[in-house]
């Protein structure tokens, strides 16, 4: 029995002796392989990898050898080949890296990417070390497949190369169509199988070893060239010539973003031939040509000082713990909305002062009483007659218009919006709803169009707006059932000319009757929808927006649906100041203080008030009325497009 036992033993630790010399691999590197795809096929970390070959840390090449230790890994109880330990990678960016590709690559999302890497929220730049920490799998695609894609508005080669993750060479060598301009329509392919060996050279990369640490998959870096700056050349023109979006070039050239210098010298893509007049004055890509939008701060007057106050239903004390993230929830609706307008209009101070501007400023909490005595009280006690600016973001007219008739010479602004503000010094900063139906109905009425309404009785107010401001529209009552005369409105369209139908109602079961046959005549006649404010379109669970696409439905809107640089600028501060995304609030308040204060520091000494400018999310077209009212009519009409989703059309 002993020599039994003793034969066993001898026998397990030869096995075990000669399992432990058993030969380490060999793998030679074949075209397009990552570290990662060579680490999974043999069940080994990268690290392991790197440990037998450390030169392979600087990057592999086809045709290298690769030693491959032996996996510690049973086989038979491996379910997928990707990593699923925890993982902390350290990973130093390289030229051609963007966020897109490194969050890809590291199996998370840009958010998570900027949330454990402050320091890249502004921009991706080379050199910057970013430590990430991830639970979950990363695995490179294997035997990637053919992708096509059809280009949209607002698209462009780097974008499209960051999408898919290739350079712009690399994406042109595909679709050579591309070469001369990239144009909306065209159908695009990408399939890297058929990139040439030129093209396919990539690096892993993998620094540190505290922890196991997991390289990415980098893309090849873009080739680019300098560039000195000439004069009269514009960030605009520079982008365009770089084929390029202004967020994206400000990206390769960060310090753009404090302005365009002559003799500057910055970055191009290699492939690009820079000349002739690259100077716009406009961007036509966010701004109407037809309109000349105005530079507030070119023409401001320093030696100036003003004094502004902002009217609010809290202290500082209280605004220091309600903009606290969440601390809102419990708060009135009043209270948020004042709350969300100070912290907008918070950054916008600041971004005054940065411009050199003299300004002191004081939050002066507001009261409850409304009443002739109680407003004199409350202005002589906080002496708001001394301020050449107050700000009452959102308050009800009564008040508004009561404390306006005791500030004399100080004129207010205000997101409120109210008929009773004629013949006062009250400036209203937002479009009221009517304004935005009149500047849709205007623009209908340039059209030349046949126009339809589809209208529901209850809205007698809304009829007389649109029989005021169209000429001769032809009206479809709504019956009482929710169902319009079909057959009189398809009747009633006019061949070779637009048809625009203009649903006056938010009835669901309207939207639905009526489109049902106009989708059926489209083919045959020039039609388009049109409503008269955008709250009135069913959500999508009840009307699918396909339709609103092939009939190109026209809305009025305060935003420009695409988001611009000063938007993408202002969140970036937002969330580094408050730690969390800004409300459409936020960004009225910071484009509301901003704007109005640039107008009141223009070097004529006076406020400029016939200038048409846009920030964040406002459009600013001022318009007078009697006494000092102005009312803001900056508002932009945008379509459904079967292409782009939407765009703007004024």
């Amino acid at each position: 029995m002993n020599r039994i036992l003793c034969l066993c033993v001898m026998l397990l630790l030869g096995i075990q002796w000669s399992y432990s010399q058993e030969p380490e691999r060999k793998h030679i590197v074949k075209k397009g392989e990552s570290i990662l795809e060579i680490a999974n096929t043999y069940y080994v970390t990268p690290y392991d990898i790197f440990q037998l070959n450390p030169g392979a840390s600087d990057g592999i090449k086809e045709g290298m050898e690769l030693k491959i230790p032996k996996s510690k890994v049973n086989k038979t109880e491996i379910a997928t080949p990707e990593i699923q330990e925890l993982k902390k990678i350290t990973y130093k960016v390289k030229s051609g890296d963007t966020k897109y590709s490194l969050a890809k690559n590291f199996g998370i999302s840009i958010d998570e990417l900027e949330s454990q890497n402050p320091q890249i929220v502004p921009t991706l730049i080379a050199g910057q070390t970013l430590t990430v920490q991830t639970d979950k799998a990363i695995s490179s695609p294997r035997n990637p497949k053919s992708t096509t894609y059809v280009v949209k508005t607002g698209d462009t080669k780097f974008s499209l190369a960051e999408k898919f993750g290739i350079s712009i060479e690399q994406l042109e060598s595909l679709n050579p169509q591309t070469k001369k301009s990239l144009q909306v329509g065209q159908v695009l392919t990408f399939d890297q199988t058929k990139l040439k060996e030129s093209d396919t050279n990539t690096a892993s990369s993998v620094v540190n070893q505290p922890t196991k640490t997991v390289p990415t998959q980098v893309e090849q870096p873009q080739k680019y060239i300098s560039y000195t700056v000439k004069p009269k050349e514009t960030l605009y023109g520079l982008s365009k010539a770089a084929e390029m979006s202004i967020p994206e070039f400000l990206k390769l050239n960060p310090s753009l973003s404090n302005g365009v210098k002559i003799g500057e010298v910055i970055k191009m893509p290699a492939h690009i031939q820079v000349g002739g007049n690259t100077t716009y004055e406009t961007d036509p890509e966010y701004v109407n040509p037809n309109i000349k939008y105005t530079d507030l701060t070119k023409n401001l007057d320093k030696n100036q000082k003003k004094e502004v106050a902002f009217v609010l239903p809290f202290t500082k004390g209280e605004f220091k713990n309600l903009s606290k993230s969440g601390s809102t929830s419990t708060a009135d609706s009043l209270t948020k909305n004042n709350v969300a307008f100070y912290e907008g209009a918070s950054i916008a101070l600041d971004s005054l002062k940065n411009l050199g501007l003299s300004l002191d400023y004081e939050l002066v909490t507001s009261i409850k009483d409304t009443d002739s005595k109680s407003i004199k009280a409350f202005i002589k006690k906080s002496d708001l007659e001394d301020y050449q600016l107050v700000f009452l973001p959102y308050f009800d007219d009564q008040f508004v218009t009561t404390l306006d008739e005791y500030l004399n010479d100080s004129p207010i602004v205000t997101l409120t919006n109210s008929n009773a503000f004629q013949n006062k010094s009250i400036i209203e900063s937002v479009p009221s709803e009517e304004t935005q139906a009149k500047v849709l109905l205007k623009y209908i009425n340039s059209l030349n169009a046949n126009v339809l309404v589809i209208h529901d009785s209850d809205r007698v107010s809304n009829k007389t707006l649109i029989s005021s401001e169209l000429s001769n529209p032809t009206y479809f009552e709504i019956s009482g059932n929710g169902l319009v005369d079909n057959n009189k409105l398809i009747a009633s369209l006019k061949k070779d000319v637009k048809n625009i139908i203009l649903l006056n109602t938010n009835q669901t079961k309207v939207y639905l009757n009526v489109t049902t046959p106009l989708l059926a005549e489209s083919s045959k006649n020039f039609i388009q929808l049109a409503v008269l404010t955008q709250k009135d379109l069913p959500n999508e669970v009840e009307v699918s927006k396909m339709r609103y696409k092939v009939l190109n439905l026209l809305y009025p809107s305060l935003e420009p649906f695409e988001p611009n640089y000063a938007e993408r600028i202002f969140e970036l501060k937002y969330k580094q100041v408050f730690g969390s995304t800004p409300t459409l609030v936020s960004k009225y308040g910071f484009d509301t203080t901003f704007d109005t204060l640039l107008r009141y520091f223009q070097k004529e000494n006076q406020p400029n008030m016939k200038d048409v400018s846009e920030h964040s999310a406002l459009k600013f077209e001022y318009e007078k009325n009697s006494g000092e009212n102005y009312k803001n009519n900056g508002v932009y009409i945008l379509k459904f497009d079967s292409n782009s989703d939407r765009s703007k059309v004024k």
